[in-house]
């Protein structure tokens, strides 16, 4: 989430939420994940991906997150920057025929040079039961 000053500058409210929505389909529950928060910095992850990264699309660059190793923090904390995360996620999603990735969100904006962006789960139909009434 971003600061609260930022988050008042956008006129949103001092504490962020988190949204959930969920579509059945023959083969798959597909869960779309995201939050009220400032979003991604492509910039940011455009700088720490190797110099051939001038030529990604953002799209490419937000999908850098699932790398196994990669982060934007420059301190670690108890909570970020050990690059250990996302890919430890897609890993065990793809583990039982899963899938994620992001679908980035051009018509919300968020703070300064952050992309908004939300997770896409696919799960598999043998992993839920829909119960109808």
């Amino acid at each position: 989430m971003e600061s609260p000053h930022c988050r008042r500058s956008k006129g949103k409210s001092v504490t962020g939420e988190i949204f959930i929505k969920l579509r059945p389909s023959e083969e798959n529950l597909v869960i779309e994940v995201w939050d009220d928060g400032q979003g991604l910095n492509i910039e940011k992850i455009r700088r720490k991906m190797n110099p051939s990264s001038a030529a990604l699309t953002s799209k490419d660059l937000a999908h850098a997150i699932f790398q196994s190793g990669f982060l934007t923090k420059n301190q670690v904390n108890h909570v970020s920057g050990r690059g250990i995360g996302m890919d430890a996620v897609r890993n065990s999603l793809e583990s039982h025929g899963a899938s994620i990735h992001i679908k980035l969100r051009p018509e919300d904006y968020g703070c300064d040079q952050f992309t908004v962006f939300s997770f896409v789960i696919a799960i598999p139909r043998g992993y839920f039961v829909i119960q109808q009434d």
